[in-house]
Order: C-alpha cells, then sequence, then structure tokens
C-alpha cells in the first residue's frame, strides 16, 4: 500500500500526479492544494489546457449534463484560475450563474485517470475536485525530464482507484494504553493505523467487555467541534458521552472512535459545509454542493477492529439503521440496537430534522432526552 500513501502524500501537498490509462494520461492535482502559479507551470510543461473534473453530485448542482456519468470534466473559454476553478467546483450556485458559468465549455465523461484522481482526492480528504492536464501521445521535454527527475510521480489509473475503494483497508494495531473515563474508570484505549497514510482509529475497551456473549457497540464517527468543543450545531459529543456512560452502567462494551470527521469528507470540508448550511442548505445538501454523497463514511474498518478484538455478537447503541446493515453485511452478528439520544436545541434542530426525514435515523424528538432545551 506504499503506492496509496505516497500519493496521497503527494496530493495533500499540492504536487501534481501522472496518471497513465490504457488510452493515454493526465497530469492531475487537487483544486484544493494548488495555486495558480503551479496551474501556469503545469500548462507550460504539458502544453494542453486545464480542465476540471467534478463529481456527478456537483455536476448536478450546477445543472451540467452527467449522462449517467459517475464524474465529468469541463473547459473554460478562456484562461481560468483557481478562483475560477473554486467557484465552479464549491460555491453556492446562485450569483454565479450570470459570471462564471457561462464560461463553461466543452463538458465531458471523466477519463479513467481522471475518476482515479477524484476517488485520491477524497481519500485524502480533500475537496473532490481535480483539475487536469491531458498528456499528450508524445510528452515534451520538460515534463519527460520532470517525471525521469521525480519531480512529478507516475501511477497506473487502475491500479491507484483500486488502492482507493474504502473496502481495502488494512489496519495494524499499534499502541494501548489503560485511561480512566469520567464516566467509565476501568477503560482501555487501543490504536489501530491504517494503510491510507493518515487514519488513525481507536476502540475504547470499558469494563468486562470480554465476558459478556453480547458485547454492547458505538460506532461513533470523530467529531472535533462536538465531541471536543461541545459544539451546538450537532449532537455529536452529548451522544459520544452519553455512549461511555451507558456501556459502562452495562457492565462494559466498547466504543468504536472512527476517524471519519463530517461523514467522512474532513474537518475543512465539513466548515464549508457549516457555511453552506448558514445560507439555508440543510446538512445534506451542503455536501451535494461541494460534490459529495450524502454519505461517505464507510464502516468496514470497524469490523475488523471488531474482528481483531475477538467480538462475536454485538449489540448496537445508534440511531442510523445504516450501521447497523454495514455490520451485518460485514459478518457482523448484531442481537439488537439501542437508541442512543442527544439533546435538541435552537442551534441543531434544523440538522437533527435532516438526519430523520432525509437520511432515515431513526430518532424520538418526543422523548424527554430530546425536547428542545435551549
Amino acid at each position: 500500500m506504499a503506492m496509496l500513501d505516497r500519493a496521497i502524500f503527494e496530493f495533500r501537498r499540492g504536487r501534481p500526479l501522472f496518471v497513465s490509462e490504457d488510452t493515454g494520461a493526465a497530469v492531475v492535482c487537487a483544486l484544493d492544494a494548488v495555486d495558480d502559479d503551479l496551474l501556469n507551470d503545469l500548462s507550460d510543461i504539458v502544453g494542453t489546457q486545464d480542465r476540471l473534473v467534478l463529481t456527478a453530485e456537483r455536476a448536478k448542482i450546477l445543472d451540467l449534463p452527467v449522462n449517467g456519468a459517475k464524474a465529468i470534466s469541463v473547459s473554460l473559454a478562456g484562461q481560468g484560475c483557481v478562483d475560477d476553478w473554486m467557484t465552479i467546483a464549491a460555491r453556492p450556485v446562485n450569483g454565479n450563474r450570470q459570471s462564471i458559468l457561462p464560461r463553461i465549455t466543452g463538458v465531458k465523461a471523466a477519463r479513467p485517470a481522471e475518476q482515479a484522481a477524484l476517488a485520491l482526492s477524497k481519500s485524502s480528504k480533500l475537496l473532490p475536485s481535480v483539475v487536469s492536464f491531458s498528456a499528450p501521445e508524445h510528452l515534451s521535454n520538460r515534463l519527460s525530464g520532470s517525471l525521469d527527475r521525480g519531480d512529478i510521480l507516475s501511477f497506473d489509473a487502475v491500479q491507484l482507484m483500486r488502492r482507493t475503494r474504502q473496502g481495502a483497508v488494512v489496519l495494524t494495531r499499534v499502541s494501548e494504553a489503560e485511561i480512566a473515563l469520567e464516566n467509565a474508570k476501568c477503560s482501555q484505549f487501543v490504536v489501530y493505523r491504517a494503510n491510507d497514510g493518515f487514519s488513525e482509529h481507536v476502540a475504547i475497551l470499558i469494563g468486562n467487555w470480554r465476558e459478556m456473549d453480547v458485547v454492547p457497540v458505538r460506532l461513533h464517527s470523530a467529531c472535533l467541534t462536538g465531541d471536543l468543543f461541545a459544539s451546538l450545531r450537532c449532537d455529536c459529543g452529548d451522544q459520544l458521552r452519553t455512549a461511555v456512560r451507558r456501556i459502562a452502567e452495562q457492565g462494559g462494551g466498547i466504543l468504536l472512535y472512527l476517524a471519519q470527521e463530517g461523514r467522512g469528507i474532513g474537518l475543512a470540508n465539513k466548515l464549508r459545509a457549516y457555511s453552506l448550511q448558514d445560507t439555508g442548505l440543510d446538512t445534506l445538501d451542503a455536501d451535494h454542493v461541494l460534490g459529495f454523497s450524502a454519505d461517505e463514511r464507510n464502516y468496514d474498518v470497524a469490523a475488523l477492529m471488531l474482528r481483531d478484538l475477538g467480538v462475536g455478537q454485538i449489540e448496537m447503541l445508534t440511531n442510523n439503521p445504516e450501521k447497523v446493515s454495514a455490520m451485518i453485511d460485514s459478518g457482523i452478528s448484531v442481537t439488537g440496537r439501542k437508541q442512543l439520544q442527544g439533546q435538541v436545541n435552537r442551534h441543531n434542530k434544523r440538522y437533527l430534522d435532516a438526519k430523520a426525514t432525509r437520511a432515515g435515523h431513526l430518532l424520538n424528538f418526543d422523548s424527554e432526552d430530546s425536547k428542545t432545551k435551549f
């Protein structure tokens, strides 16, 4: 998996990659990590005009033709810049239709190299938009020299796409320690490192879980704003602390703290989505505007952690039926589900309504815990 580690490292640094495919190649870079100087240099080095690669979700927001493609690429009439591309890739459409959108030309389905780069951008927790330069059949001397010197690294599109599939994740158990928690004095933290180069997931083992036939389990996606800073925009912090307390009260269990901030889009993109929500969008629509699906998370990593810990049967603490289905599909025996409700307040009510009505979360707004407090 060293190839994926290196590709992510280069992409997050804003370095271009040369991605080959059966019918040619493209030089690609993450829009989220480049500047105009680099784009101008690449245009000179490669000798072709840049295109912007967008997910189907973002293309539909822009009313661009998708025709069943998972991603498209567009060009501009005239030279573009990073600000132009960011307007097309991530900003609200209203107000932009009369400025940048009429300049879009040459909409077509993304080629395999571009799709691989888009998947890499998501794996890197960057904005899912890629700038692409189609490599000519006969490479320029400058591009050949950059490849020979290793200034631009080369990857195969098929192999890169295969490595970026989340189901191919490999975990390594790297460290553990006893850590007493406020509501669970007998707790052990076990850290797992994923093969994506930077993700670390934590299993929090509470009480006498090893002696249980059915282990209470909470799958909790990391939320810096809610878990650490007690943000009122979500119920994540409430759910985290309530889960620890309830697991301890049951005599033991496991909380899997998964590095999937913002439903898998990363902290920077979550804050972008928050800004979009401030314009009136709900949490799912805001993610679509940025080019993401409604939920980018994958729970295969949770199943791997449970298997490594030797857990057979579990009872899940969750309101999300997709988590239950994911564990069952991964071969984990789920004997039941218990609701885990956070407090409702005027800052998170719209967010929770969207989770219930659009994402299918099983929330009970008539319960005492869920009555709006402030």
